[in-house]
C-alpha cells in the first residue's frame, strides 16, 4: 500500500501520486501564504508585501491544474496528439504545435489576472494624498 493511501490526516489522503502531490502542494501553499503575512505585518509591517505574495503563490497553484491538463495523458489535449498519430507525422507535429500554442495562450491569461490582482497592492496611498511626487 502506497504512503499516500494511508497518510494519518484524511484529508491529505490520495488515491495515487498525483492527487497525493497537488494535494501537498496546496498545503505548502497555504502555509507559505500564512507564513509571509506573519512575516510581513511583524517584520516588515506592511501587509501589501504578504498579499503580492498570495497573488505569487496563486499564481503558481493555477499554472499545477494547467499544466496537468495540457500534459497529462488522461486528458483531451494529450488524447488528441495521439489520435493524429494515426494519420502520420505531419498531423502530428501540427496537433502538437495547436495544444501548445493553446496551453501558452491560458497561461498568458492566468499571468494577466494576477498583474491585475496585484495592481491594486502596489499602490502606495501617500501617493494620492501628499503633494510630493512618487520616488
Amino acid at each position: 500500500m502506497p504512503i499516500w493511501e494511508r497518510f494519518p490526516i484524511k484529508f491529505l489522503r490520495a488515491k495515487d501520486a498525483e492527487e497525493a502531490m497537488f494535494r501537498s502542494y496546496e498545503v505548502s501553499s497555504v502555509n507559505t501564504i500564512v507564513w509571509s503575512f506573519v512575516v510581513a505585518v511583524n517584520y516588515a509591517h506592511d501587509w501589501r508585501l504578504a498579499m503580492l505574495t498570495s497573488v505569487g503563490v496563486g499564481l503558481a497553484v493555477a499554472f499545477n491544474p494547467l499544466t496537468s491538463y495540457f500534459t497529462s495523458t488522461r486528458k483531451s489535449p494529450v488524447k488528441e496528439i495521439v489520435r493524429s498519430t494515426k494519420t502520420g507525422p505531419a498531423t502530428t507535429i501540427l496537433s502538437g504545435l495547436a495544444v501548445g500554442m493553446e496551453s501558452s495562450v491560458w497561461a498568458v491569461v492566468i499571468i494577466a489576472i494576477s498583474f491585475i490582482i496585484a495592481l491594486p497592492s502596489t499602490a502606495r496611498p501617500e501617493r494620492f494624498t501628499s503633494s510630493t511626487p512618487w520616488p
